[in-house]
């Protein structure tokens, strides 16, 4: 299942839907074993931390924009 890193807002209601998603289990090991939208040098499989979730927060803002002849234009 994808989760929707935006959607989810901030890094404790992401680890919170990751928990959700596996609600069936004492003790949930996170795994993350696909990445999309962001660098591959922020993916681990391993749970990620707060500081790469902020990362990849700021990342997904620059969608926000488009860059042409050496100009950032808001879309």
């Amino acid at each position: 299942m994808w989760v929707d890193l935006v959607a989810c807002g901030n890094y404790d209601t992401f680890i919170e839907v990751c928990h959700k998603l596996h609600a069936d289990e004492s003790d949930p090991e996170l795994m993350f074993q696909d990445y999309e939208n962001f660098p591959e040098k922020w993916y681990s499989e391993s749970c990620m931390d707060e500081d790469t979730f902020d990362n990849i927060m700021e990342f997904a803002k620059l969608d926000d924009y488009y860059f042409t002849d050496g100009y950032v234009f808001r879309r």
